[in-house]
Parts: structure tokens; C-alpha cells; sequence
């Protein structure tokens, strides 16, 4: 549930319980508005149930009301510039931001003719990749199968190709140096490097801080890895797991030079950004 940037959340893999969380939850809420004597705005407020196709079959039937007053359930909301919805495959945001692009890279080749080309890559840079990175930790885990991130890719390269006149033929990878850009996956990994750096420095939010482990800290035994500064990584075999924030994240960083991982006590964040851009 949301209410002007304000969210309840709640877990539970049984519809019943569920249930009745969300509505005890509702009493306390209710309570709390009377006593500040306030009133909660029923139209503007909604909630939405997340989980996998298979187990939101068994949670078709949940709803919420406030003082008699049915509170909608939704399929996609825009909750701070991100669209979810209920099976976070991100495919609503995706859409959403492919439209704004395209629309600015027609704005930039039509006045392709009338800028230097520093200029305009600076506008491009300024209007463009702003929606690319935007939570890109959060979403940029989309559904490779579906392949949403593809479109963002391909609007990106045809991006490059307005920039510098290029023509179908001319490879990508030439034109990402030239333009000194990374592609869309390679960005995303940054971003999600510099969000685990912050988290471990004690900088970001202490619940995802609190989700990355040391494999020195659940072994007693010394191992080459332990000294390297890795994370601790769980055998799941189940897809959306795999598309968690710790997992992704544990991943990656491990996949870092250890050099990078055993300077960790010592680095600040802009040196940290140096020697992953420079990888």
C-alpha cells in the first residue's frame, strides 16, 4: 500500500495470514490518523500483491478497506519514477522509459545539424542517460528470457548512431569508443558496485548492508577466498532469487579484482569508481 510516497509492507505466503496483517495493520493505521486528526485519501491509495505467476493464483481473492471504503488493487503503479508490478519484471518501466528515450533522440537528430558534436553529446548525455541509470540496481534485473533491457540496449546503440552520423554497418563496439561510453549492462554493473561499496562503508541503507556476508565470517577454516574479501553466495537454484540484489550483487563483486576486494578497508568511493571504470 501507498499513500504520498508512504508504503506498508508486508509478507506471507499464506492468503489468510496475509489477510489479516493487512487489516490489523488497517486498525492501526486508522487509529493513528484519528488521533492526529487526519483522514486517509481512499482514491489516491492502493496496494498490490507481488509473487510469481503460480503463487498469486492462490491470493486472487485478497482485498482491502479503509472506514467502508474499498481500497483498489492495482497491476502497475509509479511509486518515486518506477513502475512495479505484482511479478517485478519491471516490463511496465521498461516500456515506459524506451518511450521518453525515443522521443529524445528524435529532439537530438533534429538539431544534430545545428550543435558541435561535444555539445551534443553532452545534451544527449544530459536528457538520455539519466532515464538509463535512474535505480537501475532495482530494476535492471529483468527477465533475460523476456529480454525488456534489449530495447533499452538497442535504443542506445541507435542513440551512437545519430551522434556520429554512423551508418547500420559500422559495429557498435566502434562507436562506444568512440563515444568513451559502456554499454547499458556493463553501466548497470557499475552502478551496482558503487551500491555495494557505499552499503559496506556503512553509507547506504543498513538492510542491505546487513545482507552481504563475508565467507570469512560463516568459516572457520582460512581459505584463498576468505582473504580475498568475498561474499558468501547461496546455492539457489530458483530464477527470481537469482534476480535478488544480494544475489546479483555477491556475484558481481566477487567477480572483481581481488586486488580491489583486499584494498576494500582503504578505498574511498571515488577510487573505487576509478578501478571499476577502468576494468
Amino acid at each position: 500500500m501507498y499513500a504520498d510516497d508512504t508504503t506498508l509492507l508486508l509478507s506471507s505466503a499464506d492468503p489468510i495470514d496475509l489477510t489479516s496483517q493487512m487489516h490489523c495493520n488497517m486498525l492501526k493505521i486508522t487509529h493513528w490518523f484519528e488521533s492526529n486528526q487526519l483522514t486517509l485519501n481512499t482514491k489516491k491509495t492502493k496496494f498490490m500483491v507481488f509473487g510469481t505467476k503460480h503463487s498469486l493464483n492462490n491470493f486472487s481473492d485478497i482485498s482491502l478497506t479503509y472506514k467502508n471504503n474499498v481500497i483498489e488493487r492495482v497491476d502497475e503503479f509509479k511509486y518515486l519514477g518506477v513502475i512495479f508490478d505484482p511479478h517485478l519484471s519491471w516490463s511496465k518501466h521498461v516500456d515506459y522509459i524506451s518511450s521518453l528515450i525515443s522521443k529524445r533522440i528524435g529532439v537530438i537528430r533534429r538539431v544534430k545539424f545545428y550543435l558541435p558534436s561535444d555539445v551534443l553529446k553532452m545534451l544527449a548525455q544530459a536528457l538520455i542517460f539519466p532515464h538509463f541509470d535512474y535505480c537501475s540496481p532495482v530494476w535492471s534485473n529483468c527477465n533475460a528470457e523476456n529480454c525488456y533491457t534489449c530495447t533499452l540496449q538497442i535504443l542506445q546503440n541507435k542513440l551512437a548512431r545519430v551522434l556520429l552520423s554512423a551508418d547500420i554497418r559500422t559495429p557498435i563496439s566502434d562507436l562506444m569508443n568512440a563515444l568513451n561510453w559502456n554499454k547499458l549492462n556493463k553501466r548497470w554493473t557499475n552502478h551496482l558496485l558503487l551500491m555495494i561499496f557505499k552499503c559496506l562503508k556503512h553509507d547506504g541503507p543498513s538492510y542491505l548492508h546487513s545482507q552481504f556476508i563475508f565467507t570469512h565470517d560463516i568459516h572457520s577454516q582460512r581459505t584463498r577466498s576468505q582473504s580475498c574479501n568475498t561474499f558468501a553466495i547461496p546455492s539457489w537454484s530458483i530464477n527470481p532469487w537469482k534476480r535478488t540484489f544480494y544475489y546479483r550483487g555477491a556475484t558481481v563483486w566477487n567477480k572483481l579484482s581481488s586486488n580491489i576486494r583486499i584494498s576494500l578497508p582503504t578505498l574511498s568511493l571515488f577510487q573505487f569508481k576509478a578501478n571499476i571504470i577502468s576494468m
